[in-house]
C-alpha cells in the first residue's frame, strides 16, 4: 500500500489539478512492483495506467479506449502511430535551440552534422539532426509523425450487452446480440447512448448540488490564474487556496476526490447542454475525431467543444456504410 500510495503522489503531482477523475491503485497480479491505476472520469471516460515503480523512478503509460468504424483496423489507425516513420515528418525545432552548443543538443539526441552529405543521410533515415555551421547552429530538425494518437493498441472488442454500466448501446432489434467480438455499425444506438450521457451528467450535477444544499459558488481555478498570474499553479501552498474553498472542498470530499469540480460552476441545464457521445476517440477510414487529445498520466488537452464534437460525430456517421464493422480498441500513448 505504501509503494501504491506513493505512486499515486507523484502521479498527483504531475497533474492539472482539474483532471477531473477518481483514482483507484491495487498490485498488477503478483508483480508488486507494478500497479494497475484507473483512473475513472467524472464524465465517464476510463484511463488506464500501468505503473512500473522501480529505484523511485515511475514508468507511465496511459491506455484510452478508441472506437474503429472500418472494415480494416489497422489500415485505419496506421497514419496515427507514433512509432511507425513512414509518417514521420522533418520538423523545424531550430528557435528552441538557439544559442545551444554541439554538446548541448547531442545530450539532446540530436546527431551533429556539418556537411550537406551528413544531413542528407539522416534526412534520408529520419535520424533527428543539428545543422552546424563552424559553432553556429543553422538548424535543428526533428522527425515524428504530428499526428500521432498512440504508439500500440490492442483490440478489446466485446460486448457483453446493454447494461447500465455500459457506454456503448444497441439499437432494441440488436439486444439480443450479447458476449460478441462482432459488432456492426448498424447495430450501435449513437441517440440513446447520447441521451444515457445526458441523464448521467444531470445527476451528477443534482448529486453535487444535494450535497452542497445550494448551487455551486466558488472561485474558478482561472479566476484564482487571473487574480495571481499564470504561475499560481506552480506552487502548492497556491493550490491549497483553491481545494480549501468550502464548495470545492465538499467536492472532493463527496464527489470526486480527484475531479474537477469548475465544470460545475454553471447552471444545470449549462452542464447538461455540454453532453458529449461518450466515446471521446473516434476513427474511420478518413478521420480521427477526438473530443480531446490524450498525453501522459492521463492528462488529456485541447478539448472540442461539445457541440463541435458531436457535429463532426454526426457528420463522420452519416457517411459510413451501416455495415461497415465497429472495434473497440485499447490504446496505449
Amino acid at each position: 500500500m505504501r509503494n501504491i500510495t506513493s505512486a499515486v503522489t507523484t502521479i498527483r503531482k504531475q497533474m492539472h489539478h482539474s483532471s477531473r477523475l477518481v483514482l483507484s491503485a491495487k498490485p498488477l497480479t503478483e508483480r508488486k512492483s507494478v500497479l494497475q491505476i484507473k483512473f475513472d472520469f467524472a464524465d465517464s471516460k476510463v484511463f488506464i495506467i500501468f505503473a512500473s515503480v522501480k529505484q523511485k523512478k515511475l514508468r507511465i503509460m496511459t491506455h484510452f479506449r478508441a472506437v474503429v468504424i472500418s472494415n480494416d483496423y489497422a489500415r485505419a489507425l496506421e497514419p496515427y502511430c507514433e512509432t511507425d516513420q513512414d509518417f514521420f515528418e522533418p520538423i523545424d525545432h531550430t528557435s528552441n535551440y538557439a544559442g545551444k552548443t554541439k554538446k548541448e543538443l547531442k545530450d539532446e539526441d540530436f546527431d551533429i552534422v556539418t556537411t550537406d552529405e551528413e544531413e542528407q543521410r539522416d534526412i534520408r533515415d529520419k535520424q533527428d539532426y543539428a545543422r552546424f555551421n563552424g559553432n553556429e547552429l543553422v538548424r535543428a530538425i526533428r522527425f515524428y509523425n504530428p499526428n500521432a494518437k498512440y504508439d500500440y493498441y490492442g483490440e478489446q472488442t466485446y460486448f457483453s450487452g446493454n447494461s447500465e454500466e455500459n457506454d456503448i448501446v444497441f439499437k432494441k432489434e440488436y439486444e439480443h446480440i450479447r458476449d460478441t467480438n462482432t459488432i456492426k455499425l448498424k447495430y450501435l444506438d449513437f441517440p440513446a447512448m447520447f441521451e444515457k450521457e445526458k441523464e448521467r451528467r444531470r445527476k451528477a450535477y443534482r448529486k453535487y448540488v444535494e450535497v452542497l444544499g445550494h448551487e455551486p459558488n466558488f472561485k474558478t481555478w482561472d479566476m484564482f490564474k487571473k487574480e495571481y498570474g499564470e504561475d499560481f499553479s506552480k506552487k502548492e501552498g497556491n493550490r491549497q487556496l483553491y481545494w480549501n474553498q468550502p464548495d470545492v472542498k465538499a467536492y472532493a470530499e463527496n464527489i470526486c476526490r480527484w475531479g474537477n469540480p469548475d465544470e460545475f460552476m454553471c447552471t444545470e441545464q449549462e452542464y447538461v447542454d455540454k453532453t458529449t457521445y461518450p466515446i471521446s476517440q473516434i476513427v474511420t477510414d478518413d478521420e480521427w475525431i477526438a473530443q480531446y487529445e490524450v498525453g501522459w498520466f492521463a492528462v488529456t488537452y485541447n478539448e472540442t467543444p461539445a457541440k463541435e464534437y458531436n457535429k463532426r460525430v454526426d457528420e463522420a456517421l452519416a457517411k459510413i456504410d451501416p455495415e461497415t464493422n465497429v472495434y473497440i480498441m485499447d490504446c496505449h500513448i
